[in-house]
């Protein structure tokens, strides 16, 4: 049976490492390009667009991650 959550939020963006880098030099928030998760199976890399956000911080270090997530990449 296939697990019922997860702890890891996928978001989009047009260049997977170009956010993760900016975040990192912006906010110090590290997160991984989706990219680097996943293979082209002959159809192209299912995480090429995409971060992968591990939501494992504390809940508050969760939060003020994910606002400034929001603040770099989507305001």
């Amino acid at each position: 049976m296939p697990p019922q959550a997860g702890f890891f939020l996928w978001l989009p963006v047009a260049d997977g490492e170009a956010a993760a880098l900016r975040l990192w030099k912006e906010t110090g928030v590290r997160v991984l390009p989706g990219a680097y998760l996943g293979r082209d199976a002959g159809q192209g890399n299912p995480g090429q667009g995409y971060i992968r956000v591990a939501l494992v911080a504390p809940p508050e270090d969760t939060r003020r991650g994910l606002e400034a997530i929001r603040r770099c990449l989507f305001d």
